[in-house]
């Protein structure tokens, strides 16, 4: 998983950041050269940020930048495969349609999927396959009003908004789309639930000590992995070769840097994406 930008899409992409970009991408093959067998590397996961994708020029100089990228790695290290790795940011709503072009948002929201075309038709002759992600938590920052790094606004989600009794099928419709529109095959490189669910019983809207519940969505997120198990056969002829869960245990230190803790946009559930327990604390 190479993710070099990372959160720094929300902004422009300078000359220098670019010209370091491409100084990484030497590391990278350097590194790559010293592994046997095959390689699968997964650019940019979350690359379609608005910033980048509504904005013409930007998708244009990362299209450059990722296409150099591909090129230089190729050129110097064998058996390997590129993917680009789009986040699923579309509605997930259960109760609405509006012009998701699906019955449902839950099923699917082509429209915002649609953003994407433009980067990924360019790249397409260069990208042996193709990735989308999923991250789901009952409560997180607000993306319209996310606060500041220290004083995040929080919102809290029903099952409903989130479209949980949808999702493998969200996962097979997505697949096709990919699949069809690009003609690639599709993998599913991580998948993200928080299970920590938060009551704001003091209506301070702040996640306060005594409102969270550690284990609140412990059962939902087992439904999401059935869901996920009994649908393998439907993913597959859809055109998925695999997905992956991120992770395996909850890592108490996931965010922390010298440290220091990251920006935390899931807040509590940054701990708690695994689908093992491992005391995890905040």
């Amino acid at each position: 998983m190479y993710w070099y930008f990372g959160d720094s899409l929300v902004n422009d992409l300078p000359k220098s950041s670019v010209e370091a970009y491409a100084s990484d991408n030497q590391k990278l093959s350097t590194f790559l050269q010293k592994l046997q067998g095959t390689k699968i590397v997964i650019m940019e996961p979350e690359f379609n940020k608005d910033a980048i994708i509504d904005d013409p020029n930007l998708s244009s100089r990362l299209t450059t930048a990722i296409s150099s990228a591909i090129d230089t790695v190729k050129s110097q290290v064998e058996d390997t495969y590129f993917s680009l790795c789009m986040t699923d940011t579309g509605n997930r709503s259960a109760t609405e349609a509006y012009d998701c072009e699906y019955e449902v948002c839950a099923l699917g929201d082509r429209p915002e999927w649609d953003k994407t075309e433009t980067i990924y038709t360019a790249l397409a002759d260069k990208l042996d396959f193709l990735s989308f992600q999923q991250m789901l938590a009952p409560f997180s920052r607000d993306p319209a009003n996310p606060g500041t790094w220290n004083e995040p606004n929080p919102i809290t989600y029903t099952t409903e908004e989130l479209g949980v009794d949808y999702f493998a099928q969200r996962m097979v419709n997505f697949t096709t789309y990919l699949n069809e529109k690009y003609n690639k095959p599709v993998f599913l490189p991580y998948i993200g639930i928080g299970t920590v669910t938060w009551d704001d019983i003091n209506t301070n809207e702040n996640v306060d000590d005594g409102e969270v519940d550690l284990y609140g969505w412990e059962l939902t997120l087992v439904d999401i992995y059935r869901q996920l198990s009994e649908a393998q056969t439907e993913l597959l002829n859809a055109g998925m070769f695999g997905y992956a869960p991120m992770t395996l245990f909850d890592n108490p230190q996931h965010d922390i840097v010298d440290g220091v803790k990251g920006y935390q946009y899931f807040l509590q559930n940054e701990y708690h994406l695994g689908i093992m327990k491992s005391g995890a604390v905040d």
